[in-house]
């Protein structure tokens, strides 16, 4: 859920959402879930070519059957800079720091917002995000390709933690049935796939690989969706 909040020149968004994943890998069956709020803030310089967003995250991962204390938060959070260039093209650079289980995890951030034509739009934050975009039917079907990396651990005991890292490469359609409403169809394949158990002693991991292998990836959603573009 996104819930933004206009303040001035400047935007406030919460953002609390759930998490459910029901997993079996080798031969063991478990639910992993999670909680998160991330809390927002989007400010606009008296330089109107530059935007800062603040961002604040607190999360609680961990297996279902697990008690929800201070054993499963953690805290992390992102500031990301926009420059605009042009009308049609923005950059933007920033930092992202968690403390997951398998120890602090910082990553640089870069962007790019570019309006390559009436038509074609890319736009993402690497290493977390790049789409494509095609307006086939502008303001009524787009489609495209998009690129997602995911690192996350959960706690799987008081001691051990599991930690994902995957890629997923993308084929989506977004079909506008009416303006802001949106249904989504995506398809595509996991790329580099990696799973990992994991505990931390004396601030080093030790790690257990676990079998994965890499899979197809199906998704249908809808979207109540406002372009800050011209369709």
């Amino acid at each position: 859920m996104n819930i933004p909040l206009r303040m001035d020149s400047d935007f406030v968004s919460v953002n609390p959402a759930y998490e459910n994943f029901n997993i079996n890998l080798e031969h063991t069956d478990f639910t992993l879930q999670s909680f998160s709020l991330p809390l927002s803030w989007l400010h606009q310089w008296s330089d109107s070519k530059y935007k800062t967003a603040f961002v604040f995250i607190t999360r609680s991962m961990s297996k279902t059957n697990n008690s929800f204390n201070e054993n499963t938060f953690q805290f992390g959070g992102a500031v990301l800079v926009t420059y605009e260039k042009n009308k049609n093209l923005k950059y933007k650079a920033g930092l992202y720091c968690n403390n997951e289980f398998f120890g602090p995890f910082f990553i640089p951030l870069l962007g790019i917002d570019w309006k390559v034509s009436p038509q074609l739009n890319l736009f993402g934050t690497l290493p977390n995000s790049l789409m494509l975009e095609y307006k086939c039917m502008p303001g009524k079907l787009h489609t495209g390709v998009a690129f997602r990396s995911l690192t996350n651990s959960w706690r799987w005991s008081d001691v051990e933690f599991i930690r994902f890292n995957d890629n997923h490469l993308r084929l989506f359609v977004d079909w506008y049935v009416a303006k802001n409403h949106v249904i989504i169809l995506e398809a595509g394949h996991s790329v580099l796939r990696k799973y990992k158990m994991g505990r931390r002693e004396e601030g080093r991991n030790i790690y257990r690989d676990l079998k994965v292998s890499n899979g197809w990836l199906i998704k249908a959603g809808y979207s109540f969706r406002i372009r800050t573009d011209a369709g």
